[in-house]
């Protein structure tokens, strides 16, 4: 039988849905049923705020809106249980795998190796690979099942509310691109980690190399030059969220603007502006996560061909 780590990336991936793909069938459906409930959400809050400026108090009801709540929390957790289910076993395989190899080959073979690095491809590089094949594919799914519904329902409601959601998407895909950007110093980040776990781990178990003096002092130099290095990168990697994130609220609040505008133009009023924010609400959520799962993708497949040079090596 083919060890999962003598597959690529790519074949290591599509292996793991076929291993289990009768969760991700019900995971599908899962989906596909929390967003028909969510696109209901909308057309329910418009005939709220048309009974309420009315005055039928007397028509409105909560079991309505208590159904879809009912519905929607045991929905949207099933599809992340059946998600992240099978991701928490791919990882507790993979990791098997590598301490079953270490345990019958030569410690000669992987000498190469620091202690930090070891433990940063079992701990942090099969996290990595674990929120991949769980956050990832969840995220890929929803995406897909969220535009064959939600896009038919603006469809069918108003197509001229299309404009406004602009400055929504053209947020979301600069935001997408800065962490793009900003992955190479995650990398980096990740590597210098490694390096600083592997200090962390010989301090404690105190070994011959930091026992005088002077080799303790120069000890101590390395790993205040990495520390620093590490601390520097995560402040780089930081910035994306700190400064480019926010567009994404001002490219909802452009996008409700512009909505409201439209609306506007058109005779609308209060009613047809909250339609048009559960709507714009509901694709904030997979357009969010869109630039998340490259992301995770990336680190994922960076976190893979560490994991493979270690295997190769033992």
């Amino acid at each position: 039988m083919k060890e999962r780590l003598d597959r690529n990336f790519f074949t290591w991936t599509l292996h793991h849905f076929r291993e289990f793909f009768l969760f991700y069938l019900g995971a599908m459906a899962c989906l596909t049923a929390l967003q028909w409930l969510q696109s209901y959400l909308p057309e329910q809050l418009k005939i709220l705020t048309e009974r309420i400026g009315g005055g039928q108090f007397n028509e409105i009801s909560v079991w309505t809106f208590f159904g879809l709540a009912i519905g929607i929390l045991v929905f949207r957790t099933c599809s992340r249980l059946l998600f992240f289910y099978p991701a928490r076993v791919q990882q507790k395989y993979l990791r098997l795998e590598l301490l079953s190899w270490l345990e019958k080959v030569n410690p000669r073979r992987y000498q190469k190796f620091s202690v930090g690095q070891i433990y940063q491809v079992l701990f942090d590089d099969i996290n990595n690979l674990r929120a991949f094949i769980g956050f990832g594919l969840l995220q890929v799914g929803n995406m897909i099942v969220a535009a064959f519904i939600l896009i038919p329902k603006v469809n069918k409601a108003d197509p001229d509310l299309w404009p406004a959601f602009i400055p929504l998407f053209s947020s979301v895909g600069i935001f997408s691109v800065a962490v793009y950007i900003f992955q190479r110093f995650t990398k980096e980040m990740f590597n210098q980690k490694g390096i600083v776990q592997n200090y962390i781990i010989e301090t404690y178990q105190a070994r011959p190399t930091i026992k005088n003096f002077h080799r303790e002092k120069t000890f101590i130099e390395h790993f205040k030059k990495h520390s620093g290095k590490e601390l520097k990168l995560f402040f780089i990697t930081s910035l994306d969220d700190a400064f480019i994130g926010p567009m994404i609220k001002l490219g909802l609040g452009a996008s409700l603007l512009w909505g409201a505008m439209i609306i506007r133009s058109k005779g609308g009023g209060a009613p047809e502006l909250v339609f048009f924010s559960g709507y714009l609400y509901l694709f904030l959520e997979p357009l969010m996560f869109l630039s998340w799962l490259a992301v995770v993708t990336s680190q994922g497949f960076a976190a893979w061909g560490r994991v493979k040079n270690f295997s190769e090596h033992i």
